[in-house]
């Protein structure tokens, strides 16, 4: 899965991020986006950590997994100063201006 760019067009800031939440194909985490707020920044990281559910497993033989919240955190500098951040609402994070996808 190729990122998309982002680019604001108040300020010209630029990164990539998928700019919604997704999952990658494994049960291991389901990822979204999130806007740093200490270095403002874009970043993409999990929300929610998955583990097997062993009692399903050992009783039913079924495998199933439980979800439960991370602290997020940025990518970038470790902040945990996050918010969750998406296309539908493309605030810029460093200057609060409106983001757009670039497609080229």
């Amino acid at each position: 899965m190729k990122t998309p760019r982002f680019y604001c067009l108040t300020c010209g800031y630029s990164d990539s991020c998928v700019g919604h939440r997704w999952e990658d194909g494994t049960p291991l985490a389901k990822f979204t986006s999130f806007a740093c707020k200490d270095c403002k920044r874009l970043c993409d990281n999990s929300y929610l950590k998955g583990v097997p559910d062993i009692i399903a497993l050992q009783e039913k033989g079924e495998a199933k997994w439980i979800y439960s919240p991370t602290e997020p955190f940025c990518m970038w500098c470790g902040s945990k100063n996050v918010e969750e951040w998406s296309e539908d609402n493309p605030v810029c994070p460093k200057c609060g201006g409106v983001m757009q996808k670039f497609d080229k």
